[in-house]
């Protein structure tokens, strides 16, 4: 996956420093460094931006993504604040649930507020979304592994997850929520999107100038500032992995002109070397790749709505397979000779309209 230039919206205007209020109840770097460092390490580059209610909205559309912690004050995210953020044309994730009440960016229909007290796992709503790519789900769309935890911090007990018990707005999709039963957030929303001209629940009625993820992760803060929360609370490599790829799904959301709307998704065969987005092929592999080299088209399709299985491109095409989709898709990445003499004859007998991308064939 390409390395995306992030923003990351904190009160920690640097990873290795606290900021004032955090530092004087004994925090020696930043609250959610955590995050950070994870991002870094995928090989993105970051810049941590100090939360505001008066953004520089020019600088933010500079970036790939911004990423809003949840180490902010939701205050900056209300009136003014709120329209000045919903006005930003980059893709923008979400780790917060207080900045999404109706009293702040509008994303949800209320302010109920509830914390995670004990150690949760997600429904996936659409375990077929790259949110989900790689991560273990049973039969029923539930988490393999646990999402987040709840932390001791500076010798506290912290609140979990503040999850915003309402009802989404302003027409977005729910993604996930709670799966954990016995948990007082059960059922509610953690994860979710919003396309670019969606009209929020707030009173100025903003709407979004760009789309934006919410995936809720980061501590609360309890018995210290409120400069200390948004610690990373990530229980498992799957949940790491679940942030990862709502990163990168939202990075993916800009290659989607502004207003596009999907009314038509396709079940489509993307025909490549390459049998899995996230696993290069063998001599792709030894030459360097770690994803398919043709791994972009397949996220913007499955961005744009649609629902794609990578099939191992042959000689000797399941023909029937094949014409079980709505469409077929020839990558450039294939060998030619696949489409030769009897190949050719095979691929030919595709009865599923089919689209190539590469001259050779």
């Amino acid at each position: 996956k390409s390395s995306l230039n992030i923003a990351f919206v904190s009160f920690h205007g640097e990873s290795d420093t606290a900021s004032a209020d955090a530092a004087a109840a004994g925090f020696t770097e930043a609250s959610d460094k955590g995050y950070t460092d994870l991002l870094e390490a995928a090989g993105h580059s970051v810049t941590r931006v100090v939360t505001s209610n008066s953004p520089d909205v020019d600088l933010m559309n500079s970036f790939d993504v911004v990423i809003i912690s949840r180490a902010v004050s939701s205050g900056h995210y209300s009136g003014a604040g709120a329209s000045a953020w919903s006005s930003v044309e980059t893709p923008t994730l979400i780790l917060g649930g207080y900045v999404l009440r109706t009293s702040r960016l509008g994303l949800t229909q209320g302010t109920t507020m509830v914390d995670s007290a004990e150690t949760i796992r997600l429904h996936a709503n659409h375990p077929g979304h790259p949110l989900f790519n790689g991560v273990g789900l049973d039969d029923n769309g539930t988490m393999t592994s646990d999402f987040a935890d709840v932390l001791t911090v500076l010798d506290q007990v912290q609140r979990g997850v503040s999850v915003n018990n309402n009802e989404i707005a302003g027409g977005g999709t729910v993604l996930a929520t709670v799966a954990t039963e016995s948990d007082p957030t059960a059922g509610g929303i953690v994860a979710a999107e919003w396309r670019a001209g969606a009209s929020l629940a707030n009173d100025a009625g903003d709407v979004l100038a760009g789309h934006r993820v919410v995936l809720l992760t980061g501590s609360r803060e309890q018995g210290f500032t409120s400069q200390g929360a948004g610690v990373y609370d990530l229980a498992s490599e799957d949940a790491a992995r679940l942030f990862l790829n709502a990163v990168e799904y939202t990075g993916d959301l800009g290659l989607l002109p502004v207003g596009y709307e999907n009314a038509n998704p396709l079940d489509i065969a993307f025909v490549s070397f390459h049998g899995d987005a996230d696993m290069a092929s063998a001599d792709a592999a030894a030459a360097g790749f770690v994803h398919a080299s043709d791994r972009t088209y397949t996220d913007l399709l499955q961005v744009a709505g649609h629902n794609v299985t990578r099939v191992v491109t042959s000689n000797s095409p399941d023909v029937d397979a094949l014409n079980g989709y709505d469409l077929v898709i020839i990558s450039r990445a294939v060998s030619s000779g696949h489409y030769s003499n009897a190949g050719a004859a095979a691929w030919s007998s595709v009865e599923t309209p089919t689209l190539i991308l590469g001259g050779y064939v």
